[in-house]
């Protein structure tokens, strides 16, 4: 199991969680999504403008499909349960861009974002937005243990193939391709060394081809080449 912690911004820091309301029916909107689809919710904590989850679940479901998931059902039925109380106030519903749940904003508000973002439209024709999403991870005692032999096998045969290949431009002076370093690795250095089959072949292999790719720099005078 990994352990994520997500922290929802309200965009443009609009503090809409002071409501006691809201606080608790995004909380239950995002217990239901969660057990809906196996995301356990450790902690979660509301503020006035963002609110904290510690979740764990399983490392095959991808952390968007949940972030995205947790911020279309509670968008839905937020809008859905208020909009009938609050329809004098409250214009339209955009979703949490930055950080991500649901955002809400009165007339007064929405007219003069409109108005800013008209003026800056008028000043550039196009506008880009870049958004990204940080992850830290907290894995157990044993995914310690997996990931430290993770990186020292692909830092072992990262080595191992680039002597490899050395050696056999030196001796033969031929130039060996990344699936000859990887027959190498699965045939003989796995033989040799049973602690390689431990880890994900995947991961070795993704070392190789970086192994390769450092390599064709080097030839083409962009990059030093070195071990690792």
């Amino acid at each position: 199991m990994l352990q994520y912690h997500i922290i929802f911004v309200c965009q443009y820091r609009k503090k809409i969680l002071v409501s006691r309301q809201i606080s608790d029916d995004i909380k239950q909107f995002s217990y239901e999504i969660c057990q809906r689809h196996s995301v356990i919710i450790r902690y979660m904590e509301t503020d006035k403008d963002h609110i904290h989850y510690m979740i764990e679940t399983e490392p095959t479901m991808s952390i968007s499909k949940i972030v995205n998931l947790m911020k279309s059902h509670t968008t839905y039925h937020i809008w859905k349960k208020i909009s009938p109380i609050f329809t004098k106030t409250i214009l339209e519903r955009t979703y949490f861009l930055d950080g991500r749940v649901f955002c809400l904003q009165c007339r007064q508000c929405f007219r003069r974002d409109v108005e800013k973002i008209y003026r800056k439209s008028r000043l550039r024709r196009r506008q880009w937005m870049l958004k990204a999403y940080k992850y830290r991870i907290y894995p157990n005692s044993e995914q310690r243990i997996q990931i430290a032999k993770t990186f020292g096998c692909c830092r072992f045969v990262y080595n191992q193939t680039l002597a490899y290949r050395k050696e056999i431009y030196e001796s033969e002076k031929r130039s060996v391709s990344r699936t000859d370093c990887n027959n190498y690795c699965n045939r003989e250095l796995k033989a040799q060394h049973e602690w390689l089959k431990e880890v994900d072949k995947f991961a070795l292999t993704n070392a190789i081809y970086n192994m390769d790719a450092a390599y064709q720099k080097f030839f083409q005078g962009t990059r030093r080449l070195s071990e690792v």
